[in-house]
């Protein structure tokens, strides 16, 4: 129960499937407002970290093993969010209440809040 504190990886689409990662979901943020998580493993090839300070997410880091579509439940709501790819080193704004994420196989990225 611990770990979908941190990690939610949910099927939300009526007809077929569709993953969705979700960043402490419910965590208990006012209890443990510091928290972090390494390596844990996503439904879809995916292996996620990320860390919590005073209650706000910092930044979360997404690896596809696979090589597939990654999407994130923006973790900072209606935020814009930066996207910073491993392997071009290239950046793009993403915002909405999802993030949906073009992931070549063993690439990495990084997401953080404007």
């Amino acid at each position: 129960e611990m770990l979908r504190s941190l990690v939610g990886s949910e099927m939300c689409k009526e007809t077929g499937y569709e993953d969705v990662i979700r960043i402490f979901p419910v965590w208990p943020r006012k209890k443990h407002p510091n928290a972090s998580f390494r390596n844990f493993r996503a439904w879809g090839g995916f292996e996620v970290s990320a860390s919590l300070k005073d209650g706000e997410i910092e930044k979360v880091t997404v690896l596809s093993h696979k090589g597939n579509t990654c999407r994130v439940e923006n973790p900072w709501s209606e935020k814009s969010v930066i996207v910073k790819y491993g392997y071009s080193g290239r950046e793009e704004v993403c915002f909405g209440e999802y993030l949906s994420i073009e992931l070549q196989k063993e690439e990495q990225v990084l997401l953080f809040v404007l």
